[in-house]
């Protein structure tokens, strides 16, 4: 859909300043990511990286869908998410309102509220990269290092295609992507934090062995019209041009708890997702898709196997088999 006329003028209210403005509220959005997604390097990789979703719908058994979703237990007042469904874990039942993301859209923070500060400020952390940590609890459990990369778990550089980290995609290769250069991003590792071991085909002790994070957060601070009853994430199509109808659509409204919103996008076989027994796997079957988006990767890890002795991490219980990656 275009944007609406208020949205077009709100987008100019809060690039004048947003937080001076009497007549807009913040939200904190944590947007949440699982399945195979991938958190890529920009240039300069401490201010600047690309969330890709790759298109995988041609895998076997259904392939894999982009699902977006929120909790109908926090979350009970939400627009165009009209499906329900629930997964069940060893421990909890999520019960989600949801539907599939579109083909070929870019999350656009700006239209969804977010305003560009003069200093853009990305917050993370790799810690355990450099020191090869197997569990959270040697380091920080919100470090990146518990989102596998490619070139440490195999053991060599890569180069990413440019035909899936261009702004402008074809959405036969990446289903979404986003661009982050403020805000913070932090793994989610769960009271299932398996240690597993990438294999490389040779000697044992060359294997590269950790945890792996079930999901991806990334928060941002949006302001919305002070009288909003909903928070609206929107998005771009890949290649519209301004006068296009459908440049722009809204994602998702969502009332927020407490100044707050929380969104899942989930890039996954929907019937390994939403299932009464959801537990980690203990082999990463679908790992090998991960390299589809580098450019003639010279080896890949030959299996991805859970070990028998976990870590001690405390937390949640997500049942989710393996969040995103970062590339390269």
């Amino acid at each position: 859909m275009k944007p609406r006329g208020w949205m077009l003028a709100f987008m100019v209210l809060i690039a004048v300043t947003a937080s001076a403005q009497p007549n807009v509220k913040k939200v904190t959005v944590t947007l949440r990511f699982t399945g195979i997604v991938h958190l890529v390097d920009g240039t300069d990789p401490a201010k600047e990286r690309f969330v890709v979703v790759p298109n995988h719908h041609g895998f076997f058994g259904g392939g894999h869908h982009l699902f977006v979703m929120a909790d109908r237990g926090t979350f009970k007042d939400t627009e165009l998410l009209n499906k329900k469904e629930s997964r069940k874990t060893t421990s909890t039942t999520e019960n989600y309102v949801y539907d599939e993301f579109p083909d070929g859209y870019e999350i656009d923070l700006v239209a969804s509220g977010w305003f560009p500060p003069a200093s853009p400020a990305l917050t993370f952390t790799e810690d355990g990269d450099a020191q090869a940590y197997e569990c959270p609890e040697q380091g920080d459990k919100t470090s990146l290092h518990w989102l596998p990369r490619l070139s440490l778990v195999t053991k060599q550089p890569f180069n990413v295609k440019t035909s899936h980290i261009k702004s402008d995609p074809d959405s036969s290769d990446v289903l979404a992507r986003m661009d982050i250069t403020d805000g913070k991003l932090v793994a989610v590792v769960d009271a299932y934090a398996g240690r597993y071991k990438f294999a490389l085909g040779g000697p044992s002790n060359q294997d590269v062995t950790q945890a792996i994070a079930s999901y991806l957060d990334y928060t941002f601070d949006a302001y919305i019209p002070a009288g909003a009853k909903y928070f609206a994430l929107r998005a771009r199509k890949f290649k519209s041009k301004p006068a296009d109808a459908d440049q722009w659509i809204d994602i998702a409204h969502i009332a927020p708890v407490n100044n707050e919103v929380i969104m899942t996008f989930a890039n996954v076989m929907k019937s390994d997702f939403f299932t009464q027994n959801a537990v980690p796997s203990q082999h990463l079957t679908h790992f090998g898709k991960f390299y589809d988006i580098l450019d003639n990767p010279q080896k890949k890890v030959k299996g991805v196997e859970r070990l028998q002795q976990t870590c001690t991490n405390q937390g949640g219980d997500s049942g989710v088999e393996c969040g995103p990656d970062r590339v390269p």
